[in-house]
């Protein structure tokens, strides 16, 4: 499937709309420190007192709160290729390399990792605290970022806050909050695209794809050792696709999607695909 040619489109992709790629005045700087400081700080000291697909589960009025605020406040939407980060770096207007914060909240004793990237508006109020270890990023070192991360097996999402704003673009693996909370529905949005085999007959079950795949139980393997895909658990991040040697994995359009700029679960035309741009 094409992703760039935009024909029946129905859908552009939000994170590559300029008008929400801005830097703005105090007011947005400090609604944003608040929702920084009094949602996404709690949530993960919240997250950290609990195991990764464990027992101990967010349920009844927690769970309702923390699914409204990660489809309604702020969450972060899986990118489908390290193209796709590219395209966002090149709208955005400030950037600055921070670290992990679910690292740094999930694990205190974790050594700090550099690798997100503050993006407009949470670059500009980042660079302003001078508690937060923040340094500015061109654009050309920021794709440098991306792809060093992306090698090491990091799929890369895009946060955004209201607005949407574009506010972060994040190198994720089991760090992330999202592998301590699956229980959230759109706790991290998976991606427009979903992989699908597209050549099951070249496929050989080296399962290569699932050394970098970080969804458990999306990829499985049929009698015959083929490569399956649960569409359903498949964040879209397309590392399986870039890394399966025999071309076996493609890109499909994600039917059931989370639309952030209408905040509502939508689903494609029977013949609809999404535009990249």
């Amino acid at each position: 499937m094409c992703r760039s040619c935009g024909e029946h489109v129905a859908q552009n992709l939000w994170y590559l709309q300029p008008a929400n790629h801005v830097s703005s005045g105090v007011i947005q700087d400090f609604v944003d420190r608040i929702m920084y400081n009094g949602i996404v700080v709690p949530g993960l000291k919240s997250i950290s007192k609990r195991q990764r697909y464990g027992t101990q589960r967010w349920s009844g009025v927690q769970l309702a709160l923390w699914n409204w605020i990660t489809k309604s406040l702020h969450s972060f939407q899986v990118l489908p290729d390290a193209e796709s980060a590219f395209k966002a770096i090149d709208l955005s207007n400030e950037l600055g390399l921070s670290v992990c914060s679910c690292a740094a909240h999930l694990d205190s004793s974790h050594p700090q990792i550099f690798r997100c990237i503050g993006m407009n508006n949470a670059a500009k109020i980042t660079f302003k605290d001078k508690s937060q270890p923040f340094e500015p990023l061109t654009k050309q070192q920021a794709k440098e970022v991306v792809a060093e991360w992306r090698a090491k097996g990091c799929y890369q999402t895009i946060g955004w806050r209201m607005g949407p704003n574009v506010t972060w673009l994040c190198n994720c693996d089991q760090w992330c909050g999202c592998h301590w909370s699956p229980e959230l529905e759109w706790g991290q949005i998976p991606s427009f695209f979903v992989a699908r085999v597209d050549f099951p007959e070249k496929c050989q079950g080296c399962r290569e794809c699932t050394t970098w795949c970080h969804r458990q139980g999306a990829l499985t393997y049929n009698a015959d050792g083929v490569v399956q895909i649960d569409g359903a658990l498949c964040k879209g991040c397309g590392l399986c696709i870039e890394h399966c040697p025999n071309g076996v994995l493609g890109y499909a359009p994600r039917q059931e999607y989370y639309d952030v700029p209408t905040l509502r679960k939508m689903r494609l035309p029977d013949q609809g695909v999404l535009a990249v741009g």
